[in-house]
């Protein structure tokens, strides 16, 4: 309060500073009142240090009279003529200007005699009436008395140092040691007295690390107090925390901030109590210490920070996730969790004893977590499925309390490392994918019924396509064999046109079941050897045909680059190139259809061929192009009204031809006809030698004239010809033929004309009779006509002008070089034949004894015995194991040959008794079995047989084992074999290989027929025999039934039939899924069935003699 509202006697009682407030003020008016009114020395000063009115006390203590004129407070204390500087010492003058607050501070004053006084000066604003600040008023106090008991008090505690607390720069040589042992201690050391600055008595040089401030400034306040170094905000904290703690007498313990010159920021850890002179006096100073912890607190506060951007991170998770530490104790759950549970977290947080599974598995056990830190076997049966990666464990589980009607979890789960890699903990989350398994378990409904949707449109196809072939393989075999008998002229037309339309009708069923089995990735490529020549031959006489009747060339040629042995499916190779090669025959009305092959790419056996069909039909627009390779769609609605067909073809050839690695485009424009081009890739059976062929020595360099107007056709014959090493020159006229061939001062003339038919102008005889007419006897050139098609008068012609031919177009090149041999008059070389006349046969082996056949089906005994007659061997025949065993006790024979699976008793089983008998333990025992399995001939020599041989049998490799075990001799005729007769090709039958059949029966075509008659008395019902046990789960005489029926279809040389029997068995025995290769038995045998019953009736038509 101002001093003017004091009472009066106040301003006149003696007051010392410790009566007076940090709020009192003094006005300008009382100043002299309140000066006289103290004990102890006081002074005002102005804001420019000079001294404007002292008291009595002060006047004493500095030797001054009333009157004596005052100078400036730091001319009296320091005996400086300027102002104190500002970095050697805070002055109270400035320091209370500037904060408008008391403050205080220590001096030293040394006396003219060198005696030492402390004071203590107490600064304090002084305003006038208005509140204005007039001066400031000074209160200094001696504290002499206390440096001296502080020095008692440091003696006691150190009899040998004379330390005292001083404020000198100068210390004796006891204190320098005291100093020297604290600094050595960690932290700051202080005592500071108990006033409001903190006012240090003491402070370790260490203050410096801490505020970066020296200790001597903080001493007696000399510069700046200890408060002003703590944070602003923290002072309050730190002062209370000391006044509560000395009301209590205890120690204080204090964490706070200190600020740093460098503008750190650094956290301390303060500890001290205050201390007091005598045991019940008051206390007079705080001894205490001062701990840097900034790095305990850093630590503190980024672990505190993680964890709570672990706890947010967490909490914005969309799945259910808790954290537990390696104790067991959960440290975080959130929202997720808590809205699937209806748990909030801080019902969770800190509990244990997996309380965490409560929620999900309604009692106390590890969950997923738990297992990662502490794998427990019999805990992990409690989910669905478990399964580990790397570090993290998922697992599948079902929660039937759990939402609405239950929940399935999938949960994941890892340990959680330390900053030192040690396990501290782990996290758990968990998707609810409930949904997703009700979707998987309709798409496993969807797909089961798909696939039974599937299956009963593959039984659909397969009767379809039994049902549908059977009828039309006997109308086209009537209709064929009727129209090769006399008929009226109407018949034949009728008789024509039924064949046509069964065979335009099979295609498309053909097509139809081929896109239908593309579809369901059943279709299968074939990997067989096959000659290139031959599936362009085969196209081409297939085609030919239907190009000729349209007066179209069909013309093919294959670069001579190219090998001619490959494996594939030549079979798919051979439809796609028919589907391109009809498709350009049907929308060509004039020109040529033109095949072309070339090798586009070879490396080591593996050869890119690339085949062309361009025809010069119709053509196509772009948009026309756009839709071609779409099932069921062709180029316009209005070529399917046209032209017919399903649209198939040609996307089956894009999936063919990309099944055999390869691709297809078209070129084409309207009006200017089509060229498709694709590719396959081939294993080649032998690598490209691009050489001449090695001619006899006067046709090479053969001079040949070619003469085609057809510029196509001309080309590829002379490229024919000179790939075999003969010189060709072509001309396109007979016009121009004549002049060339006129043409005066020809060294050589030409030897060989190769003349076309069909040319405008004069036609192919009439150009080879006017050049015939043109030349002498001895320059007269041979000659070969060839066409696109026949005629007639041609013929005549060729007949009446003795000409090589006709020749066909389109023919190969081995064709052509036959006929060149043949007009010439020379015989062609086996080199060049594309199938040699066979050499004569060896030597017939012939053996003595007797063999025990042991074979329960009837066609491959009778197989069996007709290659045992050849051999000169005698036999008797056992339908079992069990005959077997009988007849071997009672009979004599060299050898038995065995079969593995019988009825009553198989193979192994007979064989075992047979050698239970020591006078039969030599008796060589050779088994046959159609098993391929790798183990079967072990299993049989471990029953005691002494050989094997596979079915269906090969006569060769019969009579080769039958040597080793008996005793023969070989005959050989006196006369020369025959030479081979060129063999007539048998009409084609469905589903028998006819190079396997002839090696099952050694070329005995009459056997075969009668293994055919066999074959249809007694499989005939097999297929529906085979299906009833099935269905009647009868797997064990199903198989029974298979192995018989496998055996019989090899030695018919049915080895599609064979293969699918094989495959089927095999799915049952090993309780395999089968319905696809059941399918697939059914197509073979009714495949098979018809295809010989047909084969049968065409025979019987024609009356063919059987062997009696």
């Amino acid at each position: 309060m101002p001093m003017n509202d004091l009472p009066k006697d106040n301003l006149t009682k003696d007051r010392d500073s410790e009566t007076l407030t940090e709020s009192e003020t003094f006005s300008a008016d009382s100043a002299d009142a309140v000066l006289e009114a103290l004990t102890e020395p006081a002074w005002i000063t102005d804001k420019d240090h000079l001294i404007l009115k002292t008291n009595q006390k002060f006047r004493e203590q500095l030797k001054l009279s009333r009157g004596s004129k005052y100078h400036c407070c730091y001319e009296y204390f320091f005996g400086r003529k300027t102002p104190c500087p500002a970095e050697e010492r805070a002055c109270p003058i400035e320091r209370v200007f500037a904060t408008l607050k008391p403050f205080n501070t220590l001096y030293e004053l040394i006396s003219p005699q060198g005696k030492r006084q402390l004071f203590r000066v107490q600064s304090r604003p002084l305003k006038d009436s208005g509140g204005k600040l007039k001066g400031i008023l000074h209160i200094m106090r001696d504290v002499t008395a206390l440096e001296k008991a502080l020095e008692l008090e440091f003696a006691q505690e150190d009899p040998g140092s004379t330390n005292r607390i001083t404020a000198s720069p100068q210390l004796p040589h006891g204190e320098k040691r005291f100093q020297s042992l604290v600094n050595n201690l960690p932290g700051v050391i202080y005592r500071c007295a108990l006033d409001e600055f903190w006012t240090m008595h003491y402070i370790s040089d260490a203050v410096f690390e801490l505020t970066g401030h020296k200790a001597k400034n903080f001493i007696g306040n000399r510069k700046l107090a200890f408060a002003d170094s703590i944070h602003p905000e923290d002072r309050g904290m730190v002062e209370a925390e000391i006044k509560a703690a000395l009301a209590e007498h205890k120690p204080y313990a204090i964490d706070y901030r200190v600020l740093h010159t460098s503008g750190d920021i650094k956290w301390v850890h303060e500890r001290g109590l205050g201390v007091s002179i005598d045991e019940n006096g008051p206390v007079v100073w705080l001894d205490g210490a001062i701990l840097d912890i900034t790095p305990r607190i850093k630590a503190e506060f980024e672990s505190e920070e993680a964890r709570r951007r672990l706890e947010q991170l967490i909490n914005f998770l969309p799945d259910p996730t808790w954290v537990i530490d390696k104790e067991g104790r959960i440290e975080a759950w959130n929202l997720a969790l808590e809205i699937l549970t209806e748990i909030p977290a801080d019902q969770m947080i800190g509990k244990s004893d997996f309380e965490h599974s409560l929620p999900f598995f309604r009692e106390r056990r590890p969950s997923l977590l738990d297992l990662a830190l502490n794998w427990d076997q019999q805990a992990a049966k409690s989910y669905e499925q478990v399964s580990k990666q790397d570090e993290t464990l998922t697992g599948l589980s079902y929660h039937p309390h759990l939402g609405d009607g239950g929940l399935w979890l999938l949960s994941s789960a890892r340990v959680l490392y330390n900053s030192r890699g040690l396990p501290n903990g782990a996290i758990q989350s968990m998707r609810d994918i409930t949904q997703r398994v009700k979707m998987e378990e309709s798409l496993q409904l969807a797909t089961h019924k798909a696939k039974e949707a599937t299956r009963a449109k593959d039984e659909f196809l397969a009767n379809m396509s039994h049902e549908i072939r059977t009828p039309m393989n006997v109308v086209l075999g009537m209709a064929h064999l009727a129209l090769q008998t006399e008929v009226p002229p109407h018949l034949v037309d009728y008789l024509s046109k039924i064949k046509t339309a069964a065979n335009s009708l099979l295609r498309i069923i053909n097509d139809i079941l081929d896109f239908s089995k593309i579809e369901a990735g059943r279709l299968e490529m074939e990997r067989s050897q096959f000659q290139l020549q031959e599936v362009l031959d085969q196209t081409a006489s297939i085609l030919v045909e239907n190009a000729r009747e349209k007066k179209l060339e069909f013309l093919i040629h294959a670069s001579a680059e190219a090998p001619e042995n490959y494996k594939g499916d030549a079979l798919r190779l051979t439809q796609v190139l028919l589907n391109l090669c009809s498709n350009a025959i049907k929308f060509t009305e004039k020109g040529e259809i033109f095949v072309s092959v070339k090798p586009l790419e070879m490396k080591g056996l593996t050869t890119t061929l690339e085949f062309t069909v361009r025809d010069t039909g119709i053509g196509m627009s772009q948009r026309e192009m756009n839709r071609l390779f779409r099932p069921f769609t062709q180029g316009d609605a209005s070529i399917t009204r046209r032209y017919g067909g399903t649209g198939l073809g040609l996307t089956i050839s894009k999936r063919l031809v990309q099944m055999m690695g390869g691709d297809i485009q078209v070129k084409s424009k309207p009006g200017k006809g089509s060229e498709f081009i694709f590719t396959v890739k081939l294993e080649s059976t032998e690598k490209s030698v691009i050489q001449k062929a090695k001619l006899p020595t006067e046709l090479k360099w053969l001079r040949v004239l070619v003469v085609d107007d057809n510029q196509t056709s001309g080309k590829i014959i002379s490229n024919m010809l000179e790939s075999l090493a003969m010189q060709a020159t072509g001309v396109t006229s007979g016009e121009e033929a004549l002049k060339l061939v006129q043409t005066k001062g020809r060294i050589r003339p030409f030897e060989l004309i190769i003349v076309d038919y069909d040319m405008p102008g004069m036609n192919g005889v009439e150009t080879v009779q006017t050049i015939f007419d043109s030349v002498t006897e001895e320059t007269k050139p041979h000659a070969i006509m060839v066409s696109g098609y026949d005629n007639e008068k041609m013929r005549q012609g060729v007949k009446d002008l003795r000409l090589g031919g006709p020749l066909l177009k389109p023919f190969g090149k081995d064709v052509l070089l036959d006929t060149i041999f043949h007009t010439l008059g020379k015989s062609m070389p086996d080199l060049f034949k594309k199938h040699p006349p066979k050499k004569a046969s060896a030597p017939k082996t012939v053996l003595s004894g007797k063999v025990l056949l042991v074979e329960d089906n009837q066609i491959n005994r009778q197989v069996a015995e007709g290659f045992l007659h050849n051999l000169g061997l005698e036999w008797d025949s056992a339908k079992n194991g069990e005959q077997a065993v009988h007849m071997v006790k009672e009979g004599e024979y060299q050898v038995v040959l065995m079969d593995i699976q019988m009825p009553i008793m198989d193979g192994l089983q007979a064989t075992r008794l047979i050698r239970q008998n020591p006078a039969l333990k030599d008796l060589p025992i050779i088994a046959m079995t159609a098993h391929t399995m790798s183990g079967d001939r072990e299993k049989c020599l471990s029953a005691g047989m002494d050989d094997h041989i596979g079915k269906p049998i090969d006569p060769k490799t019969l009579e080769s084992v039958l040597l080793k075990w008996i005793k023969g001799k070989t005959a050989s005729t006196d006369k020369k074999a025959p030479p081979a007769e060129p063999q007539k090709e048998e009409e084609y039958l469905p589903g028998i290989s006819r190079q396997a059949a002839m090696r099952s029966v050694g070329d005995d075509k009459e056997l075969f027929e009668e293994l055919l008659d066999l074959f249809l008395a007694h499989n005939t019902e097999s297929g529906p025999s085979i299906n009833q046990a099935l269905l009647d789960r009868d797997t064990e005489n199903a198989a029974k039934l298979m192995h018989s029926l496998k055996g019989t279809a090899a030695t018919l040389g049915a080895q599609a039939l064979e293969k699918a029997t094989r495959e089927l068995e095999m799915a049952i025995r090993e309780k395999r899924t089968y319905d696809k290769l059941l399918e697939r038995f059914n197509l073979e045998i009714n495949n098979l069935i018809t295809g010989i019953k047909s084969h049968k009736k065409t025979l019987s038509s024609i009356n063919v003699p059987r062997r009696e």
